[in-house]
């Protein structure tokens, strides 16, 4: 399916119903740097529709342009409100455009995570999801679309496996809102038993509700990965084919990406409710 839509505009659209299928034909604008929707929005489009937000309050981190929001507000069950966050000011900007243009029930705000979101807010919330960055970078995350695929490094263990962002929201969420679910969407490159070990360290019980093949982006390194794999670390997950047929090291994914070869990996969308009590 192509999923970008030329129009007049140079950057074109994306449209709701194409993630959506239950949702109103919404035309999303794509913004200078704002994250594109792709293989990993379809992924968590997928997920999201799996489960029942019906009446329910939901809070999105790292909206975007508001792709997510469109589809999900204009489905025949939408939630009963709605927040979105980013840290990315244009990302605020255009899904506040698109709530206003198309009278969307819900709310658009700036924030880093769940910093700016009042607790009362969160007290209420009944859900939060989120497809963040998983790759920890040095980067000036001001710059063109680093905030899109990129994140700040805070000294865990799980930056190791361009999962520290992740952590960090799923700890913020245990603190102020232990009550809602979380549901994430991950790159399975880690290796589908680290995405569980992140859960469970965190109190939670995750359950795979989607499960995605996608290419590795030719762009991103995974030499990080090919380091770990080499001081013992052997539940990496590559594949050579997108039918997942054959596994390969994260160090042989790393020469196939440098060579221009075809690599692919898994996109697991991964739900869990509040914390254990």
């Amino acid at each position: 399916m192509n999923i970008i839509t030329q129009t007049n505009e140079e950057l074109g659209s994306v449209i709701a119903a194409d993630f959506y299928p239950a949702a109103q034909p919404i035309e999303v604008p794509l913004e200078k740097n704002v994250f594109v929707p792709d293989e990993w929005t379809l992924s968590l489009a997928k997920g999201l529709q799996q489960l029942d937000f019906t009446g329910l309050k939901v809070i999105e981190i790292g909206i975007g342009g508001g792709i997510n929001a469109a589809g999900l507000l204009t489905c025949d069950k939408p939630p009963a409100d709605f927040v979105g966050v980013d840290i990315f000011d244009p990302a605020v900007t255009a899904s506040r455009i698109l709530f206003e243009r198309h009278s969307l029930k819900g709310r658009v705000l700036k924030s880093n995570l769940l910093q700016n979101i009042d607790q009362q807010t969160l007290l209420e919330a009944h859900h939060i999801f989120a497809c963040i960055p998983q790759v920890p970078s040095g980067e000036d995350l001001e710059c063109d679309d680093n905030y899109s695929h990129y994140y700040k490094a805070n000294g865990s263990d799980w930056d190791l496996y361009g999962l520290g962002l992740n952590e960090k929201l799923i700890r913020k969420t245990n603190v102020r809102a232990s009550q809602t679910g979380i549901t994430l969407n991950l790159s399975g490159r880690p290796g589908i038993d680290k995405l569980r070990e992140l859960f469970f360290e965190l109190g939670r019980n995750p359950e795979i509700i989607h499960a995605e093949t996608v290419p590795q982006h030719a762009g991103t390194s995974v030499q990080s990965l090919a380091d770990l794999e080499g001081n013992g670390h052997e539940d990496f997950e590559f594949f050579k084919d997108e039918d997942t047929q054959h596994k390969i090291s994260a160090a042989c994914a790393e020469q196939r990406r440098l060579a221009g070869d075809p690599v692919f990996h898994k996109i697991y969308v991964i739900s869990a409710p509040g914390l254990r009590r």
